[in-house]
């Protein structure tokens, strides 16, 4: 390991770092610590010691409850002092974006009121036919047009020649002298080719046991295929969510395949790989690029990710939704931006509709949004925090919940039975 990097106006004097010059930690020329100054590895010690006694607690909590939380919370009092140390764990030291400015208030706008309205009358429509758990056409295309309008209504448009295309293809590799891409492109498609192999080698044969759980979701997948039912909730096995069924019904009108057991492990085995981006852009939304590539890394290779996406169950399907929600999350803390906003409203969702312990994500971004706002308020960052972006985002994730939050209404014994069975009756 070297230590290079010394501040560029030293370098280019030959000069020896001073104290309080920016340095950077560099193993095999991959940086591990960019910009650290007079302090900043005071402050990744106490983070790292943060998320040592995190990975001790979750070890010692398959075994001991209180102890287990006890070191939880030692964990989360050493990632709020070193977040008070230092301001960029939250991300603050990156460059912020310039908030868009719109040439009159939005309610001026006559084309904005319309696709409001537009919104309303498809909401109440799709409120109209959810009542029988049904997903029914008219309700479908009105749950379509709702949540489109309503997006539509407030999605801050770049009128810039090539605003919205151009950081994508920048981040792909494309520019003015053709395709070239950077290695950490490479790194990451390298990354997403593991993640891949990890899940999908052998998943015909591997696992090749089918449990009473597998059979249940089963049924349900040939009532969606083959009986032509269109639930918004499965009553079968204590409640599920629609997502997976309708995820591995549409895999079985594409592919052809049977309804079987490799229809899906082969859904949950996709959901794994589609999380590893929504990692690694998390990751690198707070921490760098490295950090992000490394966390993608891990999640494409550790047991439990790898495992829980080729069973066949519905669990990828949370740290699916869960890693982008997170991702749109902090880039919306980080810059303001209410489109960012928008898109975590679709994905919490969406999410909802997927596995039952996603239910706490919302609660959670909400959470987070106030700790991060109290943290602050008084700089740059603090006055981008708009609490009408974040109620962008609940309102946009309450269209999204419309199908199933209906069925809540009117049925709510059986849609928090299994909640409820797992937080009182089951002993785990």
């Amino acid at each position: 390991m070297a230590l290079a990097g010394q501040s560029v106006a030293h370098r280019a004097a030959g000069a020896t770092a001073l104290p309080g010059d920016t340095i950077t930690w560099q193993c095999w020329g991959i940086p591990l610590l960019r910009g650290a100054e007079r302090g900043s590895v005071m402050v990744w010690v106490i983070a790292a010691g943060a998320m040592l006694s995190a990975i001790c607690a979750q070890i010692v909590l398959a075994q001991q409850k209180w102890p287990g939380l006890a070191m939880y919370t030692v964990a989360l009092v050493l990632w709020l002092w070193a977040m008070r140390k230092d301001k960029r764990l939250l991300g603050e030291s990156r460059p912020l974006p310039a908030l868009p400015r719109e040439t009159q208030p939005w309610y001026r706008q006559r084309w904005r009121l319309l696709l409001l309205g537009v919104s309303a009358v498809a909401t109440a429509v799709n409120v109209a036919y959810s009542w029988d758990d049904t997903f029914e056409t008219v309700g479908g295309v009105a749950w379509v047009v709702s949540v489109g309008t309503f997006v539509a209504a407030f999605w801050e448009r770049r009128r810039a020649k090539g605003a919205v295309t151009a950081p994508l293809l920048a981040r792909l590799g494309f520019g003015r002298a053709g395709w070239l891409l950077a290695w950490p492109t490479v790194a990451f498609l390298v990354v997403l080719v593991v993640g891949a192999i990890f899940r999908f080698w052998h998943l015909h044969h591997i696992p090749p046991e089918i449990a009473w759980d597998h059979v249940e979701k089963l049924l349900d997948v040939r009532d969606v295929v083959e009986r032509g039912l269109r639930p918004s909730f499965f009553y079968r096995n204590t409640g599920r969510e629609p997502w997976q069924f309708y995820w591995t019904a549409a895999l079985i009108w594409l592919t052809g395949l049977p309804v079987g057991f490799y229809a899906l492990k082969l859904g949950t085995a996709i959901a794994g790989v589609l999380t590893l981006p929504g990692v690694c852009l998390m990751a690198r939304e707070v921490y760098g690029r490295w950090v992000g590539l490394w966390a993608a890394f891990f999640v494409a290779v550790a047991c439990w990710p790898v495992l829980l996406s080729r069973i066949g169950l519905r669990f990828p399907f949370a740290p699916l939704a869960s890693a982008w929600a997170f991702y749109f999350m902090l880039r919306g803390l980080r810059t303001g931006q209410r489109n960012d906003f928008l898109l975590l409203g679709l994905t919490l969702g969406v999410g909802l509709n997927g596995y039952t312990a996603f239910r706490a994500v919302p609660l959670a971004v909400v959470l987070c949004w106030a700790v991060v706002w109290l943290a602050v308020r008084r700089s740059d960052l603090g006055r981008r925090l708009r609490l009408g972006n974040l109620a962008l985002a609940v309102l946009a994730a309450l269209l999204v919940f419309v199908p199933l939050g209906t069925f809540m209404l009117w049925k709510p014994r059986a849609f928090w039975g299994r909640s409820l069975w797992y937080l009182a009756d089951n002993e785990v």
